[in-house]
Protein backbone atom coordinates (compact mmCIF):
# COMPACT_ATOMS: atom_id res chain seq x y z
CA UNK A 1 0.00 0.00 0.00
CA UNK A 2 2.81 2.56 1.03
CA UNK A 3 6.18 2.73 -0.30
CA UNK A 4 7.98 3.12 3.10
CA UNK A 5 9.00 6.79 2.64
CA UNK A 6 8.16 9.95 3.85
CA UNK A 7 6.08 11.33 0.52
CA UNK A 8 3.79 13.70 1.13
CA UNK A 9 0.32 12.52 0.27
CA UNK A 10 0.37 8.95 0.39
CA UNK A 11 -2.77 6.82 0.61
CA UNK A 12 -4.09 6.21 4.41
CA UNK A 13 -4.79 2.82 6.01
CA UNK A 14 -7.32 4.15 7.36
CA UNK A 15 -9.54 7.26 7.41
CA UNK A 16 -11.17 8.03 9.86
CA UNK A 17 -14.70 10.99 9.53
CA UNK A 18 -15.31 14.56 11.87
CA UNK A 19 -16.47 13.57 14.60
CA UNK A 20 -15.38 9.54 14.80
CA UNK A 21 -13.34 7.12 17.38
CA UNK A 22 -11.05 5.00 16.28
CA UNK A 23 -10.24 2.40 19.41
CA UNK A 24 -7.87 -0.85 20.19
CA UNK A 25 -6.47 -1.07 16.93
CA UNK A 26 -3.16 -1.91 15.67
CA UNK A 27 -1.72 -1.10 12.10
CA UNK A 28 0.38 -3.76 11.05
CA UNK A 29 3.62 -4.44 9.37
CA UNK A 30 3.70 -7.80 7.03
CA UNK A 31 6.63 -9.26 6.95
CA UNK A 32 8.94 -8.04 3.42
CA UNK A 33 6.20 -5.24 2.55
CA UNK A 34 6.99 -1.45 3.55
CA UNK A 35 5.05 0.80 5.82
CA UNK A 36 2.30 2.83 4.47
CA UNK A 37 0.81 6.35 5.49
CA UNK A 38 -1.32 5.33 8.92
CA UNK A 39 -4.18 7.13 10.06
CA UNK A 40 -6.20 10.68 8.42
CA UNK A 41 -8.16 12.19 10.48
CA UNK A 42 -11.12 14.23 8.17
CA UNK A 43 -12.08 16.68 11.18
CA UNK A 44 -12.53 16.38 15.34
CA UNK A 45 -11.59 12.70 15.78
CA UNK A 46 -10.11 10.49 19.28
CA UNK A 47 -7.71 7.71 18.77
CA UNK A 48 -7.44 5.61 21.48
CA UNK A 49 -5.51 2.57 22.19
CA UNK A 50 -4.19 2.84 18.14
CA UNK A 51 -0.96 1.06 17.56
CA UNK A 52 1.31 1.53 14.34
CA UNK A 53 4.00 -0.96 13.70
CA UNK A 54 6.07 0.54 11.31
CA UNK A 55 5.15 3.98 10.14
CA UNK A 56 5.28 4.93 6.25
CA UNK A 57 4.88 9.24 5.93
CA UNK A 58 3.30 9.32 9.14
CA UNK A 59 1.41 7.30 11.90
CA UNK A 60 -1.62 9.79 12.11
CA UNK A 61 -2.27 13.21 9.75
CA UNK A 62 -4.67 15.34 10.91
CA UNK A 63 -7.08 17.35 7.79
CA UNK A 64 -9.51 19.70 8.19
CA UNK A 65 -10.29 23.19 7.89
CA UNK A 66 -12.22 23.93 10.84
CA UNK A 67 -10.82 26.03 13.69
CA UNK A 68 -13.12 24.54 16.26
CA UNK A 69 -12.31 21.06 15.39
CA UNK A 70 -10.38 19.34 18.70
CA UNK A 71 -8.35 15.86 17.55
CA UNK A 72 -6.93 13.63 20.20
CA UNK A 73 -4.43 11.02 20.81
CA UNK A 74 -5.44 9.04 23.98
CA UNK A 75 -2.17 5.60 24.39
CA UNK A 76 -1.19 3.98 21.79
CA UNK A 77 1.89 4.35 20.06
CA UNK A 78 4.13 4.13 17.00
CA UNK A 79 7.26 2.02 16.56
CA UNK A 80 9.87 1.92 14.14
CA UNK A 81 9.65 5.59 12.27
CA UNK A 82 11.71 7.00 9.72
CA UNK A 83 10.29 10.64 10.12
CA UNK A 84 7.49 12.38 11.61
CA UNK A 85 5.02 10.81 13.48
CA UNK A 86 2.20 13.01 13.90
CA UNK A 87 1.69 15.17 11.06
CA UNK A 88 -0.73 18.52 11.49
CA UNK A 89 -2.10 19.69 8.52
CA UNK A 90 -5.09 20.29 9.80
CA UNK A 91 -7.39 23.92 12.03
CA UNK A 92 -7.72 23.51 15.34
CA UNK A 93 -6.54 21.87 18.29
CA UNK A 94 -4.08 18.52 18.84
CA UNK A 95 -4.26 16.91 22.37
CA UNK A 96 -1.58 13.84 22.87
CA UNK A 97 -1.85 12.33 26.29
CA UNK A 98 0.65 8.97 27.08
CA UNK A 99 1.12 8.25 23.50
CA UNK A 100 4.50 6.29 22.83
CA UNK A 101 7.08 6.31 20.56
CA UNK A 102 10.10 4.20 19.90
CA UNK A 103 12.53 3.40 17.29
CA UNK A 104 12.51 7.12 15.88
Amino acid sequence: MGDGGANEFQQPVIEVRNGATLSNCIIGAKEGFKAADGVHCEGSCTLKNVWHEKVGEDAVTFLGTNPNNVYIIEGGGAINANGKVVQFNGAGTAKINNFYVCNF
